[in-house]
């Protein structure tokens, strides 16, 4: 908790917005408190994506965003899965859950972290926002919004083709205009959500068993409810089946958004090097042949 207030202070925002240090250091606690006990969604993931999303900022994407840019996208990035329950927006919707209802079954997880959000914020000892005018204040509300939106994985695709448009341009992105920017912190944001997998490979081994729980969780509620069971989330057994899995998602999922994230920044090129070797690892761990990591 203490890195997370580091990382707003080091943008001049606590000085910049007169941000009150002390109901700041408590929304943080608050933050943290509204992230469940799951093995891959909890607090440790929420403060992993905000600190990918610092690294991207600090690495050449701050410069195309104000700095009522920078405050939303850190907090957002924070609390973009509060109260995760460890199963995915499926399950809530085959489920009918209250969430489910409360959301008209679109982005049902998203909009339930984005609220929660937005009424931690607005909260008497979390209003870190209250010394900014009410445009002002709108404005970050509207941007948490749409960089929580950003995470659900529906958008995937399409925030791959926006940033792989970008990276074309020179420069990729432009501060003068609103669009442009808030596509930056979009992608940044769903960026550094699926980041986990760029760690050290010890790491992304950590963060990999954590999600493969949770998939093998959800599908084992799925089969008890009789309901459809999610066909990623099957055939999780034995370590080849889960490092073909991560194999997978690293080469159709990870390396493309993240290959035009480097093009964007290419001071995070490391970050797509350290990729391709954890694939690598995965496919030695799985017996897989040489030809394995020809794809990436």
């Amino acid at each position: 908790m203490e890195y997370a207030l580091q990382m707003i202070a080091n943008f001049n925002l606590i000085e910049l917005f007169k941000l009150d240090v002390g109901k700041l250091k408590i929304f943080i606690a608050e933050a943290c408190k509204r992230y469940n006990e799951v093995k891959f969604h909890n607090f440790k993931h929420g403060w992993s994506v905000m600190h990918m999303s610092y690294l991207l900022l600090r690495n050449g994407a701050s410069k195309y965003l104000t700095s009522l840019d920078i405050l939303p996208v850190l907090v957002g990035c924070l609390c973009h899965d509060l109260d995760h329950p460890g199963t995915n927006n499926t399950f809530e919707v085959v489920s009918h859950t209250e969430r489910a209802l409360a959301y008209s079954y679109d982005s049902v997880l998203e909009r339930h972290h984005s609220s929660l959000t937005h009424r931690l914020l607005k909260s008497t000892d979390c209003c870190i926002l209250e010394n900014l005018s009410s445009s002002d204040q709108m404005y970050v509300h509207v941007a948490i919004t749409d960089i929580i939106l950003a995470t659900d994985m529906r958008y995937h695709y399409t925030l791959v083709k926006e940033l792989e448009s970008a990276s074309q341009n020179t420069p990729p992105f432009v501060v003068s205009s609103q669009t442009s920017r808030r596509e930056l912190m979009k992608c940044m944001a769903h960026a550094a959500d699926i980041s986990s997998q760029q760690l050290p490979f010890e790491l992304a081994k950590v963060w990999s068993d954590r999600c493969i729980a949770e998939f093998i969780n959800q599908a084992e509620e799925e089969k008890l409810n009789g309901y459809p069971v999610t066909p990623f989330m099957t055939d999780l057994d034995t370590k080849e089946q889960q490092c073909r899995a991560q194999m997978g998602f690293i080469t159709h999922v990870v390396s493309p958004l993240w290959s035009a994230v480097a093009v964007c920044f290419p001071a995070v090129l490391e970050r797509c090097d350290q990729l391709k070797q954890n694939h690598d690892q995965y496919a030695e761990m799985a017996g897989a042949n040489d030809d394995a990591s020809s794809s990436l």
